[in-house]
């Protein structure tokens, strides 16, 4: 079976005296930053000391994952602390609107790991203009920490982070391929011969407003490629976490579209998900991640491993992914996990998922098979960076 041949090193030796401190983004943890909860649910599994610094008390389910936990009041009270916590290690997550308090963290705290989330949204005047000031300095504090975080964790391959090397004149060495992985606990057993005549589609997602432009969001495009595919026979549903459930329906006016479609389009479903829940994707025929695309910046997604790949790995589901996501196509038709498309082809796809119905057992076997490599017990960079 073809497996990763990115930088990842296949390592489980974690020191036992060793102990990470970790800061969620901008200091504040939230309830759906599942990279941190699968990340510190594998170190609790494998007995590795752990402790969060959070300006806010973390959600309920996240409580149980660290021996320690440090809630300060105030911005000075955190730095306060952080100069005191005894650790070996610094775990910061960051995403957008986040990195300059990891630039900060990498300054001052030179055994931080970063494990940044997105980046190359679009160009700095349209990113100003959609973020204000949230984005002032977005685009020096990611410089700072390509040119000087010792460790970079990322869900993008090496064919973005070798073009980061170049573009912020950093060594490519220090970015090290770790996407969100499956955990095997959460593995779901195959429905044994699911019914062919109808396909589903399951797309497990936030979902953004429809106000936001075409040209930098895909909400817009998702939206309109599965109203034509449901009314060529597919059915798709949406099930979205239920923070964000919860917001559409209080935000009505910006969703109206979404929840239109739901209320009267019989092949399409708005459903409540739950964090990390796999089991209520087991029942569709394969998971989705876009159908088309017409945003500008291509590099946002073009070589990145997104987080629910790994969602639809524990569903034991095949995937259908755009070939605009090169990363991942690559992946998926090397291994035999399910359909890469393009963008022309996007119309075709109820004809071809029931021509193909015949090999549907065979792509679902080979999710299982896949799925036991892609795991954080499998293989994991932390080990090696923990010495």
């Amino acid at each position: 079976m073809e497996t990763f041949t990115y930088r990842f090193q296949n390592r489980n030796d974690f020191p036992s005296d060793k102990e990470i401190l970790f800061i969620p983004p901008n200091g504040s943890l939230k309830k759906f930053d599942f990279s941190i909860f699968r990340i510190a649910k594998y170190l609790k599994d494998l007995d590795i000391k752990t402790s969060l610094l959070s300006l806010e008390p973390p959600p309920e389910n996240f409580v149980h994952l660290f021996g320690k936990i440090y809630t300060p009041k105030t911005i000075t009270e955190f730095l306060d602390l952080l100069g005191t916590i005894p650790r070996s290690q610094i775990f910061y997550r960051g995403w957008m609107h986040a990195y300059v308090f990891g630039a900060f963290l990498v300054k001052y705290f030179p055994n931080t790991i970063i494990n940044i989330k997105d980046w190359n949204f679009c160009d700095r005047l349209r990113y100003h203009f959609l973020f204000g000031d949230l984005s002032l300095h977005d685009f020096e504090g990611i410089d700072y920490i390509f040119k000087n975080a010792r460790v970079i964790l990322s869900h993008y391959t090496e064919d973005e982070t070798d073009r980061w090397a170049e573009e912020h004149n950093c060594s490519p060495g220090k970015f090290v391929f770790f996407p969100e992985l499956c955990d095997e606990e959460n593995f779901c057993q195959l429905i044994p011969e699911k019914p062919m005549d109808k396909i589903s589609l399951v797309m497990a997602s936030s979902l953004p407003p429809n106000n936001l432009p075409v040209d930098m969001f895909p909400g817009k495009t998702i939206f309109r490629d599965t109203r034509l595919l449901t009314r060529k026979g597919l059915m798709i549903d949406f099930v979205v976490p239920e923070a964000v459930f919860s917001r559409i329906l209080s935000e009505k006016k910006l969703y109206l579209d979404v929840l239109y479609e739901s209320r009267f389009n019989p092949n399409f479903n708005l459903v409540k998900g739950r964090a990390l829940a796999a089991r209520i994707l087991q029942v569709y025929h394969y998971g989705v991640f876009l159908f088309s695309d017409v945003t500008r910046e291509v590099r946002l997604f073009e070589h990145a491993i997104p987080s629910k790949f790994a969602l639809y790995l524990e569903a034991g589901l095949p995937v259908l992914v755009n070939d605009k996501i090169k990363s991942l196509a690559r992946l998926v038709e090397k291994n035999g996990l399910g359909i890469v498309f393009s963008d022309k082809k996007m119309e075709e796809l109820p004809e071809k998922l029931q021509r193909i119905h015949h090999e549907y057992t065979e792509m679902s076997h080979n999710v299982c098979a896949f799925r036991k490599e892609f795991t954080y017990q499998s293989f994991s960079t932390l080990g090696k960076l923990l010495v």
